[in-house]
């Protein structure tokens, strides 16, 4: 009798050591504003400033932390010439980088606030591109 006690507690223990919170995760993922305010983990592609003008698709993440994220895709950005809605979009692969997060309100997740982007050869003359606060959802 006391040797199955301790075998159940002893399993209980293990389960909630290893059992995934039930509210998702929200304090230990880090998410990014991916689709114009929508907070994703890993997308598969990210739209900067809900402009459509720069965003990146075909994503891979090689790293996904609650820290810092890793990851490779192919950059699109639009020239704006002669204006923005004539403009013509250029592409380049290229790798980028996450991180900064903070808690986003009223929601309580954590987001990316600052990227960085390496661009394989050149988008428009430019080799690389960082800039700060993604923002919330």
């Amino acid at each position: 009798m006391r040797g199955s006690i301790a075998v159940m507690i002893s399993a209980l223990t293990v389960i909630v050591l290893i059992a995934p919170p039930a509210h998702g995760g929200g304090r230990d993922t880090t998410y990014v504003v991916a689709e114009c305010g929508r907070l994703r983990t890993t997308p598969a592609r990210i739209e900067f400033g809900c402009t459509g003008g720069l965003y990146v698709d075909h994503l891979t993440w090689f790293r996904w932390h609650r820290f810092k994220a890793f990851g490779g895709g192919l950059f699109h950005m639009n020239d704006c010439h002669p204006n923005c809605a004539e403009g013509t979009y250029h592409t380049e692969w290229g790798h980028i980088w996450l991180r900064n997060r903070a808690r986003c309100e009223p929601s309580g997740r954590f987001a990316f606030q600052h990227v960085r982007i390496r661009y394989e050869g050149k988008l428009l003359d430019r080799h690389r591109a960082a800039f700060g606060h993604l923002g919330c959802a």
